[in-house]
Parts: structure tokens; C-alpha cells; sequence
């Protein structure tokens, strides 16, 4: 995706509105912000699976709303990274 998305903006393949890619630009905005805020809310967050004793299921705020925040942080930043350099 990545790969395909910055040649598309490097060479203008694809004609895109200003407008979209202000939009694309927010999605992604949004999705870095869940994800920071993901991370500030579970002090547990780890990338590795550490179970440590006394370590309690985080259930409250971002958490109470979405079971995995990382995961809809990161689907939203992959759905406006493209927009935002303009590719379809």
C-alpha cells in the first residue's frame, strides 16, 4: 500500500481534490491521536505479550468503547495515509 500510494503521488497517476486529501489528512490525524491515546491509557501496553502479577484488564475510557484501540488507531491511519497523498 505504501509502496503504490507514494509512487501514485510522486508521479500524479491519479487526479485527486484538494478537499480529499485535507480529509485524508484528518482521517490519519485521528488515527495517530487513538493511538497515542491508547497508549497513555493502558500501562501495560507492551509489543510483547507480558502477562506481570498484580496486572489488571484495562476496561475504562478508549478501552470501554473499542476492545482493541491499537488496531482501529492503525485501520484509520491506513485509510488516510492514501487519501492524504492523493491516491486512489
Amino acid at each position: 500500500m505504501f509502496v503504490l500510494t507514494d509512487l501514485d503521488h510522486l508521479f500524479n497517476w491519479s487526479m485527486f481534490p484538494l478537499w480529499l486529501e485535507i480529509v485524508g489528512f484528518v482521517i490519519e490525524g485521528i488515527g495517530l491521536y487513538i493511538l497515542c491515546l491508547a497508549t497513555l491509557q493502558n500501562a501495560y501496553a507492551s509489543k510483547v505479550l507480558d502477562i506481570r502479577e498484580g496486572q489488571k484488564l484495562t476496561d475504562t475510557r478508549l478501552y470501554a468503547h473499542v476492545c482493541h484501540p491499537f488496531y482501529s488507531g492503525a485501520l484509520e491511519m491506513m485509510l488516510g495515509i492514501p487519501l492524504g497523498l492523493g491516491s486512489w
